[in-house]
């Protein structure tokens, strides 16, 4: 063979190799992710760290489900549609108490007549032959006189679904419950998976009140009317299909385009530096309402991996289970469920695999692990006639072989690429208060200071003294009904009623805002969130809370006119008196925005994205992405018209009011240990995670402390240790500052929150962080860590009743120094041997460690240099080296079979 000849066909080999990987569809990461697709859509690998993943079977990346006629199917429900008496259809009834039930005009009528005694209702239907392991829908079409129904404070009412194996067991049952707004007709629905052993399934429908409540609406009796009972199978396309099409490349992005059931989907998967960026495009080919689930796929199999619920919860992945962990994103009229973290993670010992929601761009999302699709997020869409029958999702992918830490792995690269979401651009809580309450971690102050006596009062008192906040309140109307909480709640009609007299009268109040812009029930009706029956502000009458669409560019009385308007008034009007308002406290954060509308406006005006009505399954408005849009804009007008001041909000929600968390300056939020109102390590954990390193702020809502009782007294000093674990400032009910004006309260808890801000102080400024490094040999003994560099803190708290003695073992893998571990909340001595140490904790007791390096100069003195381990990649590490190894051995043997080529031709010639 000659030389030439040799050449010519090296040449042609790499040409023809460079042909062949030019058609790999593969997205590759610095960060160590690698997907790869077929042409025609599946995904055909996931590598990461060079950790090439288990597959299931069924490899699509894009699936798709519709409920949009879910409720059009057979009805299996004997006499369900009311045509005939439910007893003449074989349904057996029960009744207790002063109760009756009349059939009249293809509704039942249920009639209790005395609710000073228990009463119940029960219809219990005959046994329906049912086919296990398939999904079935259920619902209710019902109404009441009253006009509301909400569990504790009206009847309740709902439907049961009993299912049974073949002996007649009972399984399990799955369940729907009327809670809202039902002036007129409006439905409840719900669906489950019957058990794979079920074969028959029985129905019971129910309307039950308990007198013995203490929130009652003081109502002597209560009419409610039964128009449908449904029970049926999913048709074929609410079921999970893969969307199979078309994949190519072009410069390293790869798109897909594909179709299924009249809806078209178009998919962009593209490198982003260490993760990958999936952005997709959903469009309706049919001009009509519809409610579209859309799951995008990394089919792994994931028998024997861990499922994380949150940062600390893990679930091990079991076959033919599903996992997710999700919340209501609704605070009325049914289930819609959000996953409660915008980041999900599963794991196993080799690798940590990663999805995330960017919080700039709502949605209604699910994250899960089921073995029909994988690890999986859902994307919730509704499309509406009235409009651009169009939506978007996106969704970022992580991966690495550093599988350790599990979330906490995603969560350090999710703040990593999002820092302006998670650091404060104003520390709040350094701000130097000139008042005697500021030693106690008070240096805020919120008031209503459009009107000018409120303004007088801090000029007098609080000026350069204390941060002064602004309160507003835009997520929802509170009308005042005059109506006292001892005499029956006000109807719904008799609420609307109020407020459109209220209108009326004050053309440009609130109430007129209510009238443009409230929410409503796909029969027409408007939602109202809640009847509080004598709250702190208001405690001697009823207040109902009704949702409003913040949209700033809502046409018509809007919130957002009544925002800007309030605030050139507060900001025209403290000139006059040299004050100056820092900052804006939004109460009842995103709250009331936990509501849909389905009104035509609210469609008609929509520039936003769509989700589903969960009952009805027509296309909706949820609340929180107009809450957004006003967030969004609110930040923008505060830097032009009040510089350098902070925006803030009395965080009381979870799921939704993520997307709110990145406008926001600080999260104080209210808390109440003795009550478990967002209180424990769940709901903690979500808000310190939610916040970064922005100052997070817990004020106890209980009022009636008496600090001379022993067992009160624990319950305090342990909310102000269980805040601190999370980095969070612990302060009491500010109102009239009863708790620090009290000479009793100070003398017994003054010192031990005085020490307890400092300590909040330090952990504040060092900055939280999600890698904790550190391990604890009892699991339910928690631990976190705040700072990196010369010095950190860990915390740790003893979630058990019992005294536990625990093994610390601290990640110091870069270091060859000894380091010095001081206690500095009760002041422990701590021996620190190797890179563990020993300490006992009594039940409930947090500890806090301030941890240095101590390095021995020629001086003889002892100096703190910088502490900054590296996460143990070890797994990463071995990973990088084995990939340089088989790239060494792929090089050899080319070299070896080019050789052997011209070998072998020299050889024939």
């Amino acid at each position: 063979m000659k030389p030439a000849f040799v050449f010519v066909f090296v040449i042609i080999s790499l040409n023809l190799m460079n042909g062949f990987s030019s058609k790999r569809l593969t997205v590759s990461t610095n960060g160590g992710i690698q997907l790869s697709f077929s042409p025609q859509g599946e995904i055909t690998e996931i590598k990461t760290g060079g950790y090439s993943l288990p597959l299931l079977e069924r490899r699509n990346f894009v699936y798709v489900r519709e409920f949009t006629n879910l409720l059009n199917q057979e009805n299996l429900a004997p006499a369900g549609d009311m045509s005939h008496k439910l007893e003449a259809a074989g349904w057996k009834k029960q009744v207790k108490g002063e109760a009756e039930v009349v059939y009249e005009r293809n509704k039942l009528i249920f009639e209790l007549k005395d609710l000073r005694k228990e009463t119940k209702i029960i219809y219990v239907s005959p046994l329906i032959q049912i086919q296990g392991g398939i999904n079935y829908v259920f619902s209710v079409l019902v109404k009441s006189d009253f006009g509301y129904s909400e569990r504790a404070k009206t009847p309740v009412t709902g439907l049961f679904i009993q299912w049974f194996e073949k002996g007649g067991k009972e399984i399990c049952r799955s369940s729907v419950e009327v809670s809202g707004v039902i002036f007129n007709f409006n439905r409840f629905t719900n669906f489950s998976r019957a058990p794979e052993k079920a074969e028959k399934a029985r129905l019971i429908f129910f309307i039950y009140w308990n007198p013995e409540t203490k929130v009652s609406c003081n109502l002597k009796n209560y009419v409610l009317y039964l128009k449908e009972i449904y029970f049926a199978k999913f048709p074929p396309e609410a079921e999970w299909k893969p969307v199979t099409g078309k994949m190519h490349s072009e410069n390293g992005t790869i798109y897909f385009e594909g179709s299924k059931n009249n809806i078209n989907i178009r998919v962009k998967v593209e490198n982003e530096k260490e993760k990958v960026k999936v952005k997709g495009l959903v469009e309706s080919k049919e001009p009509v309402n519809r409610a579209i689930e859309i799951g995008v796929s990394l089919p792994v199999k994931a028998d024997g991996w861990i499922w994380w619920d949150d940062l600390r919860r893990k679930r091990e992945i079991r076959e033919g289970e599903e996992y997710f962990n999700t919340v209501n994103s609704l605070v009325s009229q049914g289930f819609l469920p959000i996953s409660l973290y915008p980041i999900s993670a599963i794991s196993n010992n080799e690798t940590v695999l990663g999805l995330t929601i960017d919080l700039n761009k709502p949605k209604i999302f699910k994250f899960m692990y089921g073995w029909e699709t994988g690890f999986t997020c859902v994307f919730l869409l509704g499309f509406s006639k009235k409009i651009k029958n169009e939506a978007t999702f996106e969704l970022t992918v992580y991966g690495e072989a550093d599988s350790e830490w599990g979330l906490r792995n995603i969560a350090q690269h999710y703040y990593k690429n999002h820092k302006n979401w998670f650091n404060p651009k104003l520390n709040l809580t350094s701000y130097t208060a000139n008042w005697k309450y500021s030693e106690y971690g008070l240096s805020f102050l919120q008031g209503s200071f459009q009107y000018e006596s409120v303004i007088r009062q801090a000029a007098e008192y609080f000026k350069d003294k204390v941060y002064l906040a602004q309160y507003i309140l835009p997520w929802e109307y509170e009308p005042v009904t005059g109506i006292k909480k001892e005499s029956e709640c006000p109807s719904y009609a008799e609420t609307i009623k109020i407020v459109k007299e209220i209108a009326e009268n004050q053309l440009n109040s609130k109430a007129g805002i209510a009238l443009n812009t409230h929410a409503s029930t796909f029969s027409g009706d408007w939602v109202i969130a809640n009847y509080k029956k004598g709250p702190s502000y208001r405690p001697d009458e009823w207040v109902p809370q009704i949702p409003l669409n913040t949209d700033p560019e809502f046409p018509g009385p809007n919130v957002w006119n009544y925002t800007v308007e309030t605030l050139q008034t507060v900001l025209n009007t403290t000139k006059k008196y040299g004050l100056r308002i820092n900052g804006v406290e939004l109460d009842n954060f995103m709250g009331r925005s936990n509501c849909l509308s389905l009104s035509d406006k609210c469609l008609e005006y929509a520039d936003i994205s769509l989700t589903y009505d969960p009952n009805t399954f027509k296309p909706a408005i949820h609340l929180s992405f107009t809450a957004v849009k006003y967030l969004k804009t609110l930040k923008e007008w505060m830097e032009k018209n009040l510089p350098d001041s902070g925006l803030t909000g009395n965080y009381i929600s979870e799921g939704t009011a993520s997307f709110g968390a990145i406008y926001l300056d600080a999260l104080p939020f209210e808390s109440n240990n003795v009550k478990n109102f967002n209180w424990g390590d769940k709901e903690l954990l979500y808000r310190r995670f939610i916040a970064g390193n922005k100052s997070v702020i817990s004020v106890h809502t209980e009022l009636d402390f008496n600090v001379e009782n022993p067992l009160h007294l624990e319950y305090m000093k342990r909310y102000i240790e269980g805040c601190l674990f999370y980095g969070i400032m612990p302060t009491f009910k500010q109102r009239y500052a009863r708790y620090y004006d009290n000479p009793n309260f100070i003398e017994k808890l003054g010192d031990t929150l005085k020490r307890g801000h400092e300590i909040f102080l330090k952990l504040n400024k060092a900055g939280w962080q999600p890698l904790t490094k550190a391990k604890v040999s009892n699991g339910k003994v928690y631990v976190e860590k705040f700072g990196a560099g010369k010095h950190f803190y860990l915390t740790l708290h003893n979630s058990l009743d019992n005294k536990e003695k625990v093994e610390v073992e601290l990640e110091t893998r870069n270091l060859s120094n000894k380091l010095r571990i001081q206690e500095i909340w009760k002041n422990q001595e701590i021996n620190f041997k190797g890179n563990k140490f020993i300490v006992e904790m009594e039940g409930h007791e947090t500890l806090f460690f301030e941890v240095q390096e101590i390095l021995k100069q020629g001086t003889g003195k002892e100096t703190t240099p910088v502490f900054n381990p590296e996460t143990n990649r070890t797994n990463k590490i071995n990973k990088t080296a084995e990939e340089k190894v088989t790239t060494l051995i792929l090089a050899l043997f080319t070299v070896f079979a080019v050789v052997s080529a011209v070998f072998f031709f020299q050889r024939r010639n």
